[in-house]
């Protein structure tokens, strides 16, 4: 699977993280692949690769043997503009074994966070409209900015965070992006940190939350204050478990 070949104007984004556990991710340009560059699907596993990606949080839809839909929280690592996904859902989850099962499934980019707190932390009371993809035996959320339908290409099943390259097969768009909102981005990190209780310290996690709230209550409207205080009573609700020290 080639995903880019010789492209002398490709600039990518570059993630750099900090060791601050108070400061967030930033994300610098630019990086200017090499003329001669030609990436296949082996190159995911290096380290140089990785640092050249942007991981892009979203909702992927998949299906199970029976055609049973499940709706997940997932931040794929993207080549390009969406020119191929890694996919990394962890085992054991539904998200894992419906991929596994059927190699196909369909990436979202929104930009609303409701459907995201929701369905991270399974509180998602039904399931959002939805219609059948157009290439792929799956289902396209109706309400989304993009959606990328895509195939397994190969699983690497030897971590408990898998590896999936994929394929783009499909793209739509159905509107424009919104726009940026520190609300919106507050919630999302509140999603995410979520699903790591278990591996994060309650302070770290107390720490993060009183950070985010402010911008929540400054910037956000109705809906990205219920998610976000969704995910707060979820997250204070759960009994504090041992963990590792604070960590990104």
């Amino acid at each position: 699977m080639k995903v880019l070949s010789g492209r002398k104007d490709l600039f990518l984004l570059t993630q750099t993280t900090t060791p601050n556990k108070n400061v967030h991710s930033t994300y610098n340009f630019i990086r200017r692949l090499p003329a001669e560059c030609s990436l296949d699907a082996n190159i995911f596993a290096t380290d140089a690769f990785r640092e050249s990606m942007m991981i892009v949080e979203g909702i992927v839809t998949s299906v199970d043997a029976a055609g049973h839909l499940n709706i997940a929280p997932m931040g794929p690592i993207v080549a390009g503009d969406f020119a191929s996904l890694l996919l990394r859902p962890f085992q054991p989850s539904t998200t894992f074994n419906n991929l596994a099962a059927t190699r196909c499934g369909v990436f979202h980019v929104v930009d609303r966070v409701e459907v995201i707190a929701q369905a991270a932390i399974g509180k998602m009371a039904e399931l959002p409209p939805v219609e059948v993809a157009v290439v792929i035996d799956g289902f396209v959320l109706k309400d989304c900015c993009r959606w990328f339908e895509f195939t397994v290409d190969s699983i690497d099943a030897s971590n408990a965070r898998s590896r999936m390259p994929s394929s783009i097969v499909y793209q739509g768009e159905r509107r424009p992006f919104f726009g940026l909102n520190r609300a919106r981005h507050a919630v999302l990190e509140a999603a995410i940190l979520s699903t790591r209780l278990h591996l994060l310290s309650r302070q770290h996690v107390v720490d993060m939350i009183s950070f985010l709230e402010p911008a929540v209550e400054k910037t956000g409207g109705t809906e990205e204050k219920s998610a976000f205080a969704m995910l707060k009573d979820f997250i204070f609700s759960q009994p504090e478990t041992t963990s590792p020290s604070d960590t990104t």
